[in-house]
């Protein structure tokens, strides 16, 4: 899978988001692709833990890779990267808490589905 990251902002910034597992508030560190506790936060862990957007040439659209992470509710944090790197300094530009099959967002009608299955 690829590109379940999709957000709209305006076209030619530089963006990235973190994962966060809400179980625990650990985040995803892409780098050695795990969830780890965030421990220090500096611009190397930053850089570590970042996913990176990449714009659908001149649509504002952004597209990024989900963490290959097991079922669960995760959140998303975009962030706009000021400098060469991503920091601790970088503006958060929102987020979203997302539902995650394994390999897919669940979406509302997914657990509304699950949901009805559960009455029945």
């Amino acid at each position: 899978m690829a590109d379940e990251i999709c957000i709209h902002r305006a076209t030619g910034l530089t963006l990235y988001v973190l994962v966060w597992r809400l179980t625990d508030g650990y985040v995803w560190d892409a780098g050695d692709e795990a969830f780890e506790p965030p421990s220090t936060w500096n611009d190397a862990r930053v850089g570590a833990c970042d996913i990176p957007l990449t714009e659908i040439t001149g649509t504002g659209w952004y597209q990024g890779d989900f963490p290959a992470a097991g079922t669960g509710d995760y959140a998303v944090q975009v962030f706009e990267q000021a400098g060469g790197a991503p920091a601790t300094a970088d503006v958060s530009s929102g987020g979203m808490d997302v539902s995650w099959s394994g390999s897919r967002m669940i979406t509302a009608y997914d657990q509304a589905s699950r949901n009805a299955q559960y009455l029945t």
